[in-house]
């Protein structure tokens, strides 16, 4: 048996033979670009696969953890502009590009490690591992099979209200972040799972390469790089806002009057206006977006009744669906939870009584015999 470098599942090693998992011929697999060549092994412990996201500032590969025999992602730092993959596998870079690319290969390495301080939080990818190698650095993270986002909302009408419950998710687990001091850098409908339960979780991290260190001093410079992330991090959530309610990439202000005037997005005043600041960059902060609860009427600022977050319910429904299908088993439908809810009650009920009906049984023959 071997690992198909595709979907990291077994298969038997024969000449020819594909993936029976995912159809891929690991006899064609090749080297992406300056990508790491699919199959090596990194620490003597992970199997490189293939890449599921190449970007300007990284990779990311699936990959196989052979110490805990688990799929994994791997994330490699790997600017575009600055490097060079030798054929032993180490990242070089030109000498002109040599400072800003160690400047955000450190920053990669710094805050790789720190988002491993959050591995208790549900809504965050898991971080595993940091190290250096190869001339560059990698993150080991959870692997998942969740559609993504981006995916799920392909075909579907979002409106205001489930969006913005959609919206809150995905700002709680971006202000996690932010309370370490970091920040995601690269959000769009893509950077998030949707589980089988309707949650979402944070995952993709980016922006790590800085373009110009400036004149400033070091920590001046580090504050300054921390706001612009929040700021990015701000304009990316009205983005994914705009792309949940309108099914288009919004991440401009013209977009978004143009979308406007067209009359294929309808948003109420105070949610448009925080729209319009986020994507200009003017807010440095989630506390606007956190003030626009999906539970008031958004018109008046009065407290509405609480509406169930349908969007999120559906998600959850139709992925609790998919797996049952896969598991050859049938997803329970309303009626079966209802008794599956209350059978506990009912059979406690049923017990009781005949406890009663047996002590007063019990308690007649002794009259009788009386």
């Amino acid at each position: 048996m071997k690992k198909c470098l595709n979907c990291m599942e077994d298969y038997p090693e024969e000449p020819g033979l594909v993936c029976p998992c995912c159809g891929f011929d690991n006899e064609t697999a090749e080297q992406e670009g300056a990508c790491l060549l699919p199959g090596s092994i990194l620490q003597g412990r992970y199997i490189v696969g293939m890449v599921q996201k190449l970007r300007d500032e990284d990779a990311i590969y699936i990959g196989w953890d052979a110490l805990f025999e688990r799929k994994v992602q791997i994330q490699e730092y790997l600017p575009a502009a600055c490097g060079k993959r030798e054929e032993a596998g180490s990242l070089t870079c030109r000498e002109e590009n040599q400072a800003a690319y160690q400047a955000g290969l450190e920053q990669f390495y710094r805050r790789s490690r720190e988002l491993i301080r959050l591995y208790q939080e549900e809504d965050i990818v898991t971080y595993h591992a940091c190290f250096p190698a190869n001339g560059t650095a990698y993150a080991i993270m959870d692997h998942r099979e969740e559609k993504t986002l981006g995916q799920w909302l392909k075909g579907k009408q979002i409106g205001q209200q489930d969006g913005l419950y959609l919206l809150q998710a995905a700002r709680q687990a971006v202000e996690k972040v932010h309370r370490i001091g970091g920040y995601h850098g690269q959000i769009d409908a893509d950077a998030f799972w949707m589980t089988s339960k309707g949650h979402m979780i944070l995952k993709d991290f980016g922006g790590w390469t800085i373009a110009a260190a400036g004149d400033d001093k070091e920590g001046a410079e580090e504050n300054r790089q921390a706001l612009d992330g929040i700021s990015q991090d701000v304009r990316g959530l009205a983005g994914l806002f705009l792309q949940i309610v309108s099914g288009k990439e919004i991440w401009n202000e013209d977009q978004l009057e143009a979308e406007l005037a067209h009359g294929s997005l309808q948003l109420s005043e105070p949610v448009l206006e925080v729209m319009r600041a986020a994507l200009s960059g003017g807010l440095n902060s989630l506390e606007p977006l956190q003030d626009l609860d999906p539970d008031c009427k958004i018109s008046s600022g009065r407290r509405a009744a609480s509406v169930r977050p349908a969007a999120l319910q559906e998600a959850g429904a139709s992925a609790a669906e998919e797996e049952a299908v896969k598991a050859g088993t049938p997803a329970e439908g309303p009626f079966a939870r209802i008794r599956k809810k209350w059978l506990p009650w009912i059979m406690g009920g049923v017990i009781c009584v005949m406890a009663l009906a047996a002590a007063g049984l019990a308690a007649f023959g002794l009259m009788i015999r009386i």
